[in-house]
């Protein structure tokens, strides 16, 4: 089987330890690279940037948060009920985001999380070719769902990718890049373009624009990744209510994403990730 073998992500424990020690003597040998499983807030995927980045922030209203059956607050919520939803002020058409490469938390957290995996590995828990991967959002990934107007995106777009950017700087100045992944997560592109495929009746002019818009931020967020960081996308159909989230009768929507995601970036990628569909079996 060679090193053929990828995580995408999420693994169900309590720390980073854990996960390395769980996964990495049973699966090392056929993993190129392994996440810390997306612990602490990640584990509900960007609920934390809704509830950790765009909760407070001066210029955005929160119209809805997660609350508990008994109307106790509840920060991720369970699937869509109760979800995050926020509207952009008046008079606002660009948001900032203050503290740059440390504000959306993931830097801090990829950086605690090598600090396990190093020393996991000079201890022979994992093996000592394999690299740490850290997984983000991409720019749409992040905020588009929370959106009570999806017009407000562009005005959140611009802010949130630079954040992203600096995110990003941060993890390589941090991290050695010949030990590093970068894997960028599209659930919610992936979600835009299935819905526009399906709306539009197929693989239309308008379908291509959106996908090609969607990549936008893809340009800025790598071009200053050094060579010898690897890097890669998810496509990914969501968990958020069940898996998979949905189902569509075919890759056409992935494909879209992954050549609109090489398209945009223009240094090298070292891989894509394509979700499988369901059969439907004999008609």
């Amino acid at each position: 089987m060679g090193k053929d073998l990828m995580l995408v992500g999420s693994i169900p424990y309590d720390t980073a330890e854990d996960v390395f020690r769980a996964i990495g003597p049973k699966l090392g040998e056929y993993l190129p690279f392994i996440p810390d499983g997306e612990i602490g807030d990640r584990l509900y995927w960007v609920n934390r940037v809704a509830y950790r980045v765009l909760h407070g922030h001066p210029d955005i209203e929160t119209v809805q948060r997660p609350l508990t059956i008994g109307g106790v607050e509840h920060w991720h919520g369970e699937g869509d009920e109760g979800l995050w939803q926020f509207r952009i002020k008046r008079g606002i058409d660009k948001i900032e985001f203050g503290d740059p490469g440390w504000r959306l938390g993931y830097a801090r957290d990829a950086i605690n999380s090598y600090f396990v995996f190093k020393t996991l590995r000079s201890e022979s828990v994992l093996s000592e070719d394999i690299k740490f991967q850290v997984c983000l959002p991409l720019t749409a990934s992040a905020c588009y769902r929370f959106l009570v107007d999806k017009s407000d995106y562009p005005a959140l777009q611009v802010g949130l990718t630079e954040a992203l950017h600096h995110e990003v700087a941060t993890i390589f100045n941090h991290i050695p890049h010949e030990d590093l992944v970068i894997q960028w997560d599209c659930a919610i592109e992936e979600d835009i373009i299935e819905r526009k495929l399906k709306e539009t009746g197929g693989l239309t002019q308008e379908v291509r624009d959106v996908v090609e818009q969607l990549f936008q931020p893809a340009q800025r967020l790598n071009e200053h990744i050094p060579d010898n960081v690897t890097i890669g996308y998810h496509a990914c159909y969501g968990t958020s209510g069940g898996w998979p989230r949905r189902g569509p009768d075919d890759l056409t929507g992935a494909v879209l994403l992954c050549n609109a995601a090489v398209k945009a970036t223009s240094r090298r990628i070292d891989f894509l990730h394509l979700p499988t569909i369901k059969s439907k079996g004999p008609t």
